[in-house]
């Protein structure tokens, strides 16, 4: 099963391989800020899943 997190970590890597493209093209770098912000909050918020997930399944009081 594909969890959410996973997800998220997978679009980040596309959008910053995108923003990637557009610096190394003849974009200009305003154009590459959008898909490197995105890529950055699913990073963000696909890692604080993750670590919700491993806290909640820890099976054990803190």
């Amino acid at each position: 099963m594909v969890k959410l997190s996973d997800v998220l970590i997978m679009v980040a890597a596309i959008f910053a391989a995108a923003g990637l493209s557009v610096l190394l093209g003849d974009g200009w770098a305003g154009m590459a800020v959008g898909p490197f912000l995105v890529g950055i909050v699913a990073v963000i918020v696909g890692s604080r899943i993750k670590e919700r997930r491993k806290r909640r399944n820890s099976g054990g009081w803190r």
